[in-house]
C-alpha cells in the first residue's frame, strides 16, 4: 500500500513540474533550435525544482497535522502532541522512528496515527498535484489562443487585410 502511495507522490510531483516546465516553453519565441532546446532544459529544471519544493512542503505540512489532530483526538495534550510529532518528523531514521513508536504506543496508538497521516498526506499531494496540472493546461490554453491570434494577424497583414485582434 505504501508503495502505491510513494509511487503516486512521484506522480504528482513529476506532473506538477512537468506542467510548470510547459507552462514556460509555450511562451517561448519559435527561434533557433539551439535556443529553443535550451529554453526547454532550463524549463524542465525549474519545474523539477518548483515542484519539489511546493508538493513536497505542503505534503509534510499536511502530515504533520494530520498527526498532530489524530493525537489530540486520543487524548494527547496539545503540546505532548506537538513533542511527539515533532520527534517522528525529526526522527534521522526509520529506526529512531520506531522508538518513537514503542515509547509512546502505551498511551496512544502513534503508529496507526503516523500511518493515517501519511496516507493523508498523499492525498494532499494527489490533488495539489492534480489542481497545478489543471491550472497549467488552462494558462497552456489561453497562451496557445492568444498565439493563434496573433498568427491570423499576421497572416491577414501579409496578405494586404487589415484585420482587429478579436478579445
Amino acid at each position: 500500500m505504501v508503495g502505491v502511495l510513494v509511487g503516486v507522490f512521484g506522480l504528482c510531483n513529476s506532473a506538477f513540474g512537468a506542467t510548470l516546465a510547459s507552462v514556460i516553453m509555450s511562451g517561448a519565441t519559435p527561434s533557433g533550435s539551439g535556443s529553443r532546446s535550451a529554453y526547454k532544459s532550463a524549463a524542465g529544471n525549474l519545474g523539477a525544482i518548483l515542484g519539489t519544493i511546493f508538493v513536497s512542503t505542503f505534503t509534510l505540512l499536511v502530515i504533520k497535522v494530520d498527526l498532530m489532530l489524530g493525537l489530540i483526538s486520543a487524548g494527547a495534550g496539545e503540546q505532548e502532541a506537538n513533542n511527539i510529532t515533532t520527534e517522528i518528523v525529526s526522527a534521522p531514521s526509520s529506526m529512531d522512528q520506531l522508538n518513537v513508536y514503542s515509547t509512546y504506543s502505551s498511551s496512544y496508538p502513534v503508529e496507526t496515527l503516523h500511518e493515517e497521516s501519511l496516507i493523508a498526506g498523499f492525498r494532499a499531494n494527489t490533488a495539489v498535484g492534480l489542481l497545478a496540472t489543471s491550472v497549467a493546461a488552462l494558462i497552456i490554453w489561453h497562451l496557445l489562443r492568444r498565439q493563434a491570434k496573433k498568427k491570423a494577424l499576421v497572416m491577414a497583414d501579409t496578405q494586404g487585410v487589415i484585420a482587429e485582434p478579436a478579445e
